[in-house]
C-alpha cells in the first residue's frame, strides 16, 4: 500500500483502488479553504494514476462531511465583502472540483457515516455510488442559512433523485436518515458501521474489474442521456459501442 498525505486529506492506494479521505475529524470534515486546496491535487493524482481503477471517497472520524466550514465562513465574511472576487474564485474552485468528480472516468464510491449535510450531501450525489452506515444523516441546509446550494447541489441532486424529492430537500433543508436516503435513491446501500469501508472497497473493486476500462464511456453516454433526445442519445450510444469494439479488437490482437 502507498500513501500520500496532505494537511487535511490523504490518499492510500492498494490493489488498484485509491481511497481519498477527508481528514478534518474535529471539524466533522467541514469544507475549508485548506481542504479544497488539498482535495484538488489529491483527486488529480488518483485520476491521472494509471494503476488506479476506482476511487473510494471517505471522511475520517465520525462524519463524512458537515458541509462548509461555518467558523471559517463567519470569520471571513468581512473579508469577502471587501474582496468579493476572492470569494467568487474560491466558489469556482469548489465548483471545478465538483465537475471533476462528477465527470470522473473512474468510478467514485462515497463512504458515508455520520453527517453528510450541505455541500457534504451534494458531494455524495456527485459520486457515482454511495454506501451509508446506519447512523448516516443527510440534509441540504442551504436554504435555512439563506444560501443557494453549492458543490453542484442544484444540478446533481435532482438527477440523483426524483425532482419532487430534490425540491423537498432543497426547499426545506429537511434532514433524512440513511434508510430514507436509500429509499429515495441518494444512497445505494445501507450497512452496519463496522462493514462500511470494506463494503465500499469491495464494490469499487467489482466495478473496476467488470468495466475493463470502459466505465468512462458508459458514464459519458449515461450523463449525455439526461440532456439529449432519444435519437441523439442512440447515436452517441452507437458511436461509443463502435469505439469500445475497436479497442477490444486491438487489445485481443496484441
Amino acid at each position: 500500500m502507498s500513501t500520500i498525505s496532505f494537511e487535511t486529506a490523504f490518499v492510500s492506494k492498494a490493489d488498484g483502488i485509491a481511497t481519498v479521505t477527508l481528514n478534518r475529524p474535529r471539524a466533522l470534515n467541514a469544507m475549508s479553504r485548506e481542504l479544497l486546496h488539498d482535495l484538488i491535487p489529491a483527486m488529480d493524482d488518483v485520476l491521472s494514476d494509471d494503476t488506479v481503477s476506482a476511487i473510494v471517497l471517505a471522511g475520517a472520524g465520525r462524519a463524512f462531511c458537515a458541509g462548509g466550514d461555518i467558523k471559517e465562513m463567519s470569520s471571513g465574511a468581512q473579508d469577502n465583502l471587501q474582496n468579493p472576487l476572492y470569494n467568487t474564485n474560491e466558489i469556482r474552485e469548489w465548483s471545478k472540483l465538483a465537475a471533476t468528480m462528477y465527470e470522473s472516468p473512474k468510478p467514485i464510491v462515497a463512504v458515508v457515516q455520520g453527517y453528510a449535510v450541505g455541500a457534504g450531501c451534494a458531494m455524495v450525489a456527485v459520486c457515482d455510488v454511495a454506501i451509508a452506515a446506519e447512523d448516516a444523516k443527510f440534509a441540504l441546509f442551504f436554504i435555512r442559512r439563506g444560501l443557494v446550494a453549492d458543490f453542484g447541489g442544484d444540478y446533481v441532486v435532482p438527477r440523483a433523485l426524483r425532482m419532487n424529492k430534490a425540491k423537498e430537500m432543497l426547499y426545506t433543508g429537511k434532514q433524512i436518515d440513511a434508510h430514507e436516503a436509500q429509499r429515495i435513491g441518494l444512497v445505494h446501500r445501507v450497512v452496519p458501521n463496522e462493514q462500511l469501508l470494506q463494503s465500499a472497497t469491495e464494490l469499487a473493486r467489482r466495478m473496476a474489474a467488470t468495466s475493463s476500462g470502459k466505465f468512462g464511456s458508459v458514464k459519458h453516454v449515461l450523463h449525455a442521456s439526461l440532456r439529449q433526445d432519444l435519437r441523439t442519445n442512440l447515436r452517441a450510444e452507437a458511436d461509443a459501442s463502435v469505439r469500445a469494439g475497436i479497442q477490444l479488437g486491438l487489445e485481443r490482437t496484441r
